[in-house]
Formats: C-alpha cells, structure tokens, sequence
C-alpha cells in the first residue's frame, strides 16, 4: 500500500509519533511518505509554525489560553486547504492517510464529506486526551495511545466500533533498551551517583531556568543533570554561560540519543510531551513535570497524574522537591511504576495491523482506486481535453482519484503503461485505436496485470465498436469505471503488439481510407471494392505460412491475421466465421495472386457465396503462426506500418489483458 501520514510542525510528539509508523509500515514493503499539514495551507502556515515557537516561548501562558479557547471548538478547514489536499491525493494516489494531529483528522474529514471519498483514514490521537470535534470526524478509524482514554472517548461522543486502543508508537531506539551502567558508560557518566533528566521539549519552553538552578542545589558530588534544550540554542546558551563551573551539569540541544540518556537517568522532569512520557514509562522511569502550557500539555499531565502514573509540581521549587524526594525515596516511586503496570507499550504493531486488516475487509465498491489516465489529447478533434472536467468527475464520483498522462507523441502511451501501471488499480486510456494498442502493449511489457478502459476518440475506434464501447467520451468513462472485465487476447508479430489485426497487401490502405458511411453501410465487401482500385498497383508476395504445423505456401496479394476488431470481425463474419476476442486463437484469411481475369472473377465469386476455403482464399484459426517469405514486406500493424523480411513468429498471448467493457 501506499500510505499518506499528516502530520504538524507544532511539536515534536507529532513528528516522533508521524516518523514511528513510517519506519514500521515501510519495513514492511509500503510506500509512506509523511506531509505537514501547515506545508498545505502555505503561506499562512508557516507564518502559524513561527507563531507557535515564539509564543510556546515566550508568553506560554497566554498562549495556552488561546489555544485552549480554539480548542473548544473544532473548525472547518479553509477550502483552499482542502483544495491543496485533494491535489495531493491525485497527484500521488495514496491507499490510506493516517493523521497524528486533530488538524489533519479535520482536514480529511472535510475532504471525504465534501467528495464523498471513501479513502481508507485513521486519526491517532498521540496526546492523551480527546479533542474537540472528534465524535462528528468522517474517520473510519480513531487509534487511541492507551486503554484508558476508550471511556473518555465514548463518553464524547465517538462510536465504540470506531474506537481501537494501539499504544504509543515508539522508535526501534527506544525499544532497544540498555543496561543502567552501559548506558553511563556510553554517555561518559560516573557508575555511582544520581542522574537526573531534564526534557524542554523540541522547542525548549517551560520555566527551565529556575528549573535547572532549583535542581543543582540538590545535586551531590557525583550526581548529573542532563537537561534537553531541544531547538532553543539561546536558552542553552544562557544556561551554558550561568553554569559554566558547574562541572555536574550538561547541556545538548536536539539530540539522537535519547534512548541511552533515559537508559542512564533515574528520574525524567519534562514537560507535558505525550511521546516522552510513553517513551519513560516503558522504559519504567519515574516522571516529574514542569509547569505545563495549557492546552495539550495540561491534558497529558492531567491524564498522567490523575492516574498515579507520575506526579507535577506548579512551581521550580516544587518539582525540585518531588524529584529529590524520588531520589532518596522518601516518596517511592515503585507505587508510581506500579500503577502503570506495563499499559505503555509499544503501539505501532497494533496502529499496523489496524490499518491493514481495515483495508483488506473494506468492501470492494467502497474502496477508492488509482486511475491512470493516459489520454491522447489531439484525437477526434480535442475531445476529451474539451469535457475533461467532466470525464475526471465521472472518475471521482465512482471512488477513483486520478492521474492524468498526456500524450505527447508515438510509443507515450506505451511508456507510460509499462512504467506506471504497476503503482495504480485501474488504466483508462483515450484516443483512437493506436492509443488503446500502445496502451496494451505498455502493459505487456512491464508484466503487469492491471484492468483497462478505453474512451474511443480517434479516427479509428474499430476495437471500441467490436467490444459496445460507447462513443460518447462521458458514457465511456463511466463503463470504465464500473463495467466488468472481459479477457482479451493480444497478438504479437516479430515482437510488436496488436489488439485488431495485422495485415498485408490488397486491403490495407483500404481499411483505414474507406469513409466511415461506406464501412457502416457495406461491412468488408466495402474495403474489397476499395481494395479493387488498388489492383494494378499491388504485387504478390511469395511466403509460406505455418499455422500450428500446418503449411500454406503462394503467391499472396493479401493476408490478415485478427486478434479481434469491428474490422475483421466483419471480414470474418462475411465468411460466417466470427471472431471471439478471448478464445486464445489466431483468424488468419489468406488471398492468392490471380493468374487472369478468370482467376479475378473467381476470388470475387469466393466473395459473394461466402466461402473462405477456395483455391485462391483461405481461412485458418491457430495458436502460433510461423511466417517466410521473400525478401522485404510491409505489414500494417493496428494501423502502424511494420516492415518484415526472412523469417518471424506471430504468436497470441492469450486472455492477456482485462477490458472493461
């Protein structure tokens, strides 16, 4: 599958959250890519993401004020937000999107009301509380961090089938967990000695200052604090130039490291990260926190503390006290880690299996598909470029979201089907007949076994009429996307691939410069009456062909060899001999060179009684067709002139590609 992950610049719980089930679903084969969600609403939102680091920063506590008012409502998207969203559906053509923040649950839940997309979503909710607006999301799935946020979710309003509690997906590092002394070791830390973490988060906010000057007054000779400034290089700098001397403190900014530092630590002080949190408590760490933003951060804490999973203090002096008591245990932090009782465990194997068991069961006329739409945009007149709206309406409105190719010259289409078809469910190709055989035989060559449709537009759409495929562009764009599937089979002469016919000599010209009126109203005996006025011009080719092992040898002034078409299904059906386009059989008719005028008369009285198996006319149906001949020969092949000589095979592949028809 392929795998869209929303994301949001506003904090580093949502990218760890976002980058944790990447790693897990592409080790697995998927394709994933991960987009902030601000990036779609630009320029606005990174004007939003420097808001957000500067008043995190520096006026945290008015700012959680007004995100906590924005957060008791939940609003729409902006349209041109959706508009972005909807692009990067049909630009990419995802299987599923799985959202981390509430932002992107709303944005999806705009997009699939507003198109009625059934495309397979899932919100995880990586904070510890239930956002406003969650019980009205158009999400088929809301994957919860931890067991105890079910009730809370019910209770808002959020349908117990769409709830599944997964856990907190953490990292292979966090998971890959070390020795105490090992991890001191790796770090350069004293083996004896308390170590106390100090997290700021990826932005570096919170009352750190008085934080870290509260917690050195408590230090011993061989205790550490470590303390995470995350992005905020000023605040570390700060800090660096007040601590200098102090040889037990150490301060790093961004750090890849974090699963050793909370190997090595004893205590974590944070403050109200949803990820850090889960990341200690697997990890059975006993958490202080630091006075939280209000807002998201309050709710984890809330979650946290309310439950005895871990304890906070308002002010720096408080935290400082809690954490000294965990140390020297006059507060046991067992009854802590107890109560926890192993509920934080990793959740990205439950997100995986969530995901994928909802696709695998969702039902076939509810699952969105990837269209590939190779169009050839200058056939019959600009028709389609001229209702493309319309035709790609038609795609949406039945569950498909679409990637459009224009063609802009010969052997396109058949490079577009061989390198893409493989990435999408359906392949819809328009123009004449040479479009739907290069697409055919783009399929072929990239081995791929998509189903196709075809919307006939060009001068000669004689498969289309063959298999009742519908003139008007809009009709068949809506067969394409919900006829069934009938095999047809493919021929292929000297390696190039044909989907009607290939043909040589007397008629060939004929077939594709006979007006279309004489060709509805004459059938074949008009392209023998156009083929007439070529007669003087038209010399035999000596050639012997072998159809399954057996032999016909002569002078030929004309031959075709049908996969199945309009063309030679009214050849054949001339003769009472019908073509059927997926019996895995060749129909190869065959005419000699007449010798006199009464040899003439002879084909054409072959002709008018309908009998395909004279002196000078002969009928054969086969699997494999071995040609010689002598010296150079033009065939027209689906339209297209192949120039033969010696020896060469025309095989079938039988039932090779799916039409929907």
């Amino acid at each position: 599958m392929k795998i869209l992950i929303l994301s949001i610049g506003t904090g580093g719980r949502y990218d760890a959250a976002a980058k944790n089930i990447s790693y897990y679903f592409s080790e697995r084969g998927h394709i994933v890519r991960t987009v902030d969600y601000l990036t779609l609403a630009a320029p606005v939102g990174d004007a939003l993401k420097q808001g957000h680091a500067f008043a995190s920063r520096h006026i945290p506590h008015l700012y959680g004020i007004g995100r906590s008012i924005g957060e008791m409502s939940a609003p729409a998207p902006a349209k041109p937000v959706v508009g972005a969203f909807k692009a990067l559906l049909e630009s990419e053509g995802f299987d599923a999107v799985i959202c981390v923040h509430i932002s992107g649950a709303l944005l999806v839940s705009a997009y699939r009301t507003q198109y009625a997309s059934s495309l397979p979503s899932f919100f995880f909710t990586t904070d510890f509380y239930c956002p406003a607006g969650c019980a009205e999301l158009n999400i088929d799935l809301v994957l919860l961090p931890h067991a105890l946020l079910h009730d809370e979710f019910a209770s808002a309003g959020v349908a117990e089938s769409r709830l599944c509690v997964t856990g907190m997906p953490l990292s292979a590092d966090i998971l890959d967990s070390v020795p105490e002394h090992e991890a001191r070791q790796a770090l350069g830390l004293p083996e004896h000695g308390r170590v106390i973490l100090l997290c700021s988060g990826t932005l570096g906010v919170g009352p750190i200052r008085r934080t870290v000057m509260r917690l050195a007054g408590a230090l011993g000779p061989d205790d550490r604090l470590i303390v995470l400034c995350g992005t905020n290089l000023r605040l570390k700098r700060e800090l660096e130039l007040f601590n200098y001397n102090d040889t037990r403190i150490s301060f790093e900014g961004m750090t890849d490291r974090m699963s050793v530092l909370l190997d090595a630590a004893d205590i974590l002080v944070t403050k109200g990260g949803s990820m850090i949190s889960a990341e200690a408590a697997y990890k059975d760490l006993p958490i202080v926190y630091i006075d939280a933003i209000p807002g998201a951060d309050a709710e984890n804490v809330r979650f946290m503390t309310h439950r005895g999973f871990a304890a906070s203090g308002e002010t720096a002096e408080v935290v400082a006290r809690l954490t000294s008591s965990c140390l020297s245990g006059s507060l046991d932090p067992a009854s802590m880690l107890a109560l926890r009782c192993e509920s934080f465990k990793d959740g990205s194997a439950a997100i995986y299996k969530a995901v994928t068991d909802f696709c695998e069961a969702m039902p076939v006329e509810r699952r969105e598909r990837k269209l590939l739409f190779v169009m050839n945009p200058v056939a019959g007149k600009l028709a389609v470029p001229k209702r493309l709206s319309d035709i790609l309406e038609v795609f949406s409105r039945n569950g498909c979201i679409s990637t459009v190719f224009p063609t802009e010259g010969a052997g396109d289409a058949e490079r577009f089907a061989s390198e893409l078809a493989g990435d999408f469910d359906l392949v819809v190709c328009s123009g004449g007949d040479g479009t739907m055989s290069e697409t055919a035989a783009g399929l072929i060559a990239g081995g791929h076994h998509v189903p196709v449709g075809y919307i006939p537009c060009g001068s000669t759409n004689d498969f289309a009429e063959y298999h009742v495929i519908p003139s008007d562009v809009c009709a068949a764009a809506q067969l394409a996307v919900t006829g069934g599937t009938s095999p047809v089979d493919i021929g292929r002469l000297s390696g190039r691939c044909f989907i009607n016919a290939a043909e040589f000599g007397l008629f060939t010209r004929a077939a594709y410069s006979t007006p279309q009126k004489r060709k509805n109203f004459l059938g074949f005996y008009a392209y023998v009456l156009e083929g007439m006025k070529e007669l003087g011009e038209i010399k035999s080719s000596h050639m012997t062909f072998t159809v399954d092992g057996e032999s016909i040898e002569g002078d030929f002034i004309f031959g075709i060899v049908a996969a199945a078409s309009s063309l030679t299904d009214s050849a054949l059906e001339f003769f009472g001999q019908p073509v059927i386009s997926g019996d895995g059989l060749f129909e190869l008719v065959l005419i000699r060179q007449p010798s006199s005028p009464l040899e003439l008369e002879g084909i054409l009285r072959s002709l008018r009684m309908k009998d395909p198996n004279s002196s000078l006319v002969s009928f054969r149906r086969g699997r494999h067709i071995s040609v010689t001949q002598e010296g150079e020969l033009n065939w027209v092949v689906d339209g297209n002139l192949l120039v033969t000589k010696d020896s060469y095979d025309i095989e079938i592949l039988p039932s090779r590609i799916d039409l929907i028809c």
